[in-house]
């Protein structure tokens, strides 16, 4: 699982590896009419609202790797994440609500902000401008989880987003597989699936909580979205194509003052701004931790610190326009 503000294939033996790392096999001439990009990109955005699934997922960013059980009930509005590897963790979200079990801690911890987006989940008015910002090219097929896929490389036009090669299911449209490569194609993040369940009886019979958490401590994080948030603190250097998706404010339980955070993005590339009242032994300047990328500051009694899976460039620009007077 992969908890808000942090990162977490399996090995494989020799033989298979050198099976997966086989040329993409050629486009036949029945594939033709559904080799458009951006027609693909479309049906994956509406298979991330509609597809109900459980499924085995493997995650790896940096040195980590991390294996997770994902079952998502489209109708129901309900998901449910449970870790395979690691420390025992499980979240469930539903209808806005968010829902993490700690049971290391004995803890739940509730998130009422903004609901998280589904990987593949992505606007129709972004995928429409996405070639501003990305090249686009059809890659041919390939085959993920026992599943026949169509590949989607995205090659960034500038310095501030990585690249993206995407596995859709051919016949869902569901991300299958994602890789976020940066300038010199390495592999930065990279997430597949490699067990697929549509079932309807079986998806529905799996989206039932799993750790039982009776006696647990409940903390809310006391997350509430902003309708007008404090002009001081949005961005005013952002890299085109990125929009403010959402700005929430925190205030953990015990906390005496609330966190601000402001979630920008292109639908593909996203960065966050945290911003902090009395700043203590926080980040200034710029930072790495694994694939992240961090840049900080303090701004008289406030402490803004930018976080994101992107070029270093991208967070120091985001930086810079912060706190500076508009100039309308």
């Amino acid at each position: 699982m992969v908890p808000p503000g942090s990162s977490r294939v399996m090995r494989l033996h020799g033989y298979l590896l050198f099976l997966l790392l086989l040329p993409l096999a050629a486009v036949s001439s029945d594939d033709e009419s559904a080799s458009d990009p951006q027609a693909l990109l479309q049906g994956m955005a509406e298979a991330s609202a509609s597809a109900s699934f459980h499924g085995l997922l493997v995650y790896g960013q940096s040195n980590n790797l991390d294996a997770m059980e994902v079952v998502r009930l489209a109708d129901a509005g309900r998901e449910r994440v449970y870790s395979l590897t690691g420390q025992t963790r499980e979240m469930l979200r539903q209808d806005g609500h968010t829902r993490w079990i700690l049971p290391r801690e004995r803890t739940v911890v509730l998130d009422q902000g903004q609901r998280k987006q589904p990987p593949g989940a992505i606007s129709q008015e972004q995928i429409a401008e996405l070639p501003e910002w990305y090249r686009l090219s059809f890659r041919g097929n390939d085959r993920v989880a026992g599943r026949s896929s169509r590949v989607v490389d995205l090659e960034p036009r500038d310095a501030y987003r990585y690249g993206y090669r995407l596995w859709l299911d051919k016949d869902t449209g569901l991300l299958l597989r994602s890789e976020c490569r940066d300038h010199d194609s390495r592999v930065l993040e990279h997430f597949m699936y490699v067990r697929l369940e549509f079932d309807a009886d079986r998806v529905r019979a799996s989206a039932e909580q799993h750790i039982n958490d009776d006696g647990f401590r409940v903390l809310d994080s006391g997350s509430t979205a902003l309708s007008e948030p404090d002009e001081r603190w949005l961005a005013r250097e952002l890299p085109a194509g990125f929009r403010l998706i959402a700005a929430n404010r925190r205030t953990p339980p015990g906390a005496d003052e609330g966190v601000l955070h402001f979630l920008y993005g292109d639908g593909l590339a996203a960065v966050s701004v945290y911003v902090t009242q009395t700043p203590k032994h926080e980040l200034e300047g710029y930072a790495e931790r694994g694939n992240t990328r961090m840049a900080g500051r303090t701004i008289g009694e406030h402490h803004v610190t930018v976080v994101g899976e992107v070029p270093r460039i991208t967070v120091e620009r985001v930086l810079e326009g912060i706190g500076v007077e508009s100039s309308q």
